[in-house]
């Protein structure tokens, strides 16, 4: 199951990192160009002196306006400097800054057991997000450790008006192998 779960994230990360937000403006190949080389210059970075590399991202973090070296700043940040990136984290989840990174970051807090980061899922599923916003929370959901997502994924699966993210709930249940689920997929199935 866990395997599963790491293939899935792995899938959805990738996405998420490779194709541009919905609302990410296209730039020319020089601006394309510009941003790879400022990305390679921000690992570069990192591994020449990490103790300084908090300050760095934190500087990208709040000026950039460049989606993708936010991006790269924030993974870079979460790997190398975990406790500093939450509050970034957590914001971006929110929407709150760099709101074309909040599905991303959703689905690395996902992967973080805190019941902060639990939270602000919860908050964003029963939001008026838009829907690749809330079912990016739904994944999110999916990956928390020790099938804590379990209960909400069987509200949204139960209650949710829209369609989509109830069957997308669905289908965590039932990757999800956890017996309170397949007890309701069960009714699901056996309903008249």
């Amino acid at each position: 199951m866990k395997l599963l779960k790491t293939i899935m994230l792995v899938v959805f990360m990738l996405f998420l990192t490779l194709a541009a937000p919905a609302d990410e403006v296209k730039k020319s190949p020089a601006e394309e160009d510009k941003t790879e080389i400022k990305q390679a210059a921000m690992q570069a970075l990192m591994m020449m002196d990490p103790e300084k590399s908090a300050a760095r991202l934190e500087s990208i973090l709040k000026e950039t306006d460049d989606p993708k070296l936010a991006r790269m700043a924030l993974i870079l940040m979460a790997q190398q400097h975990p406790d500093k990136a939450a509050p970034y984290l957590m914001d971006m989840a929110r929407g709150k800054s760099h709101p074309h990174l909040q599905p991303f970051a959703l689905l690395m807090l996902g992967q973080s057991d805190s019941d902060k980061a639990q939270a602000i899922v919860r908050e964003v599923l029963f939001s008026d997000a838009r829907l690749g916003v809330r079912k990016a929370a739904l994944v999110a959901l999916f990956q928390l450790p020790d099938n804590a997502g379990i209960p909400l994924l069987l509200k949204i699966a139960k209650d949710d008006e829209n369609v989509s993210l109830r069957k997308q709930a669905i289908v965590f249940l039932g990757l999800s192998k956890d017996p309170r689920a397949e007890k309701y997929l069960e009714s699901l199935v056996n309903a008249e």
